[in-house]
């Protein structure tokens, strides 16, 4: 159950601040052209999700800091070979 509750949460934390900002930002475009940096930053934000979904699980485990960094980048790479594949 750990590791769903991290992988909700983790999903949460990544997607929803970067739709909400993006659909903002995306109206607000027409009258703000800098705009269009925020929304690349939330772009590169969805793309860390692994590793924020990895952060979670180090979190829900209680490992210690070490143990949280190595679940971090194994489940980023894992999800970008993952993504290779498709």
């Amino acid at each position: 159950m750990n590791v769903l509750n991290a992988l909700a949460l983790g999903v949460v934390v990544t997607l929803i601040p970067g739709a909400l900002l993006g659909e903002l930002v995306k109206a607000l475009l027409p009258v703000f052209p800098q705009g269009q940096l925020i929304i690349q930053a939330t772009q590169v934000a969805n793309t860390l999700m692994g590793a924020i979904i990895g952060l979670m699980v180090g979190q829900f485990f209680k490992f210690t800091p070490i143990q949280t960094g190595s679940t971090c980048i194994s489940r980023f790479i894992l999800r970008r070979c993952s993504n290779i594949q498709s």
